[in-house]
């Protein structure tokens, strides 16, 4: 496999470890302020998915042999535009965005034009692309099969819960 999917791999660990410290930090708070978090057994399973998903692609794209193709280009600029929306759900979300379904008393739905426009912005601009985007990269056909049915569920059962929560806001 060509250094450049190494680097790449790296480039989006470090990124998700960064993401998730602000995730933990946000977590912190809310529990702190006495929010209640839902849905745990999916939040776990997620999260294990999406790791799981992440190495998976890489050894397949390691026992392919993968070199850095129009695939990989392709790939790379979907999940970068993946990363620049989480970045931006994350600002405006603020305090409020976790990768865990946690609610707190004072919680407000956002307003922003991009949670108007598109529901879950989150799932649907962010991960199911980033995931795209790394499938493509390693050429990790396999890895989109083995995963398709147990991550899709698991975010649709998320979805779900997430859209209960957030009704009760209204």
């Amino acid at each position: 496999m060509s250094l450049s999917l190494y680097i790449i791999f790296i480039i989006i660990a470090l990124f998700r470890v960064r993401v998730l410290l602000i995730s933990k930090k946000n977590e912190q708070e809310l529990i702190m302020s006495g929010g209640k978090e839902y849905g745990k057994i999916v939040s776990r399973l997620l999260a294990i998915f999406h790791t799981m998903f992440y190495f998976c692609a890489l050894f397949e794209g390691i026992y392919k042999k993968v070199q850095f193709d129009t695939f990989g280009l392709i790939g790379t600029l979907i999940i970068g535009l993946s990363f620049f929306i989480l970045i931006r759900v994350i600002q405006i979300l603020g305090k409020y965005w976790t990768v865990k379904l946690i609610f707190a008393d004072e919680h407000t739905l956002s307003t922003n034009w991009l949670f108007k426009h598109v529901k879950h912005p989150n799932y649907f601009l962010n991960i199911i692309p980033e995931l795209i985007g790394v499938t493509l990269v390693f050429h990790s056909w396999y890895t989109m099969l083995l995963f398709l049915i147990p991550y899709g569920g698991c975010l649709f059962l998320r979805i779900r819960e997430e859209n209960q929560q957030l009704s009760n806001l209204k």
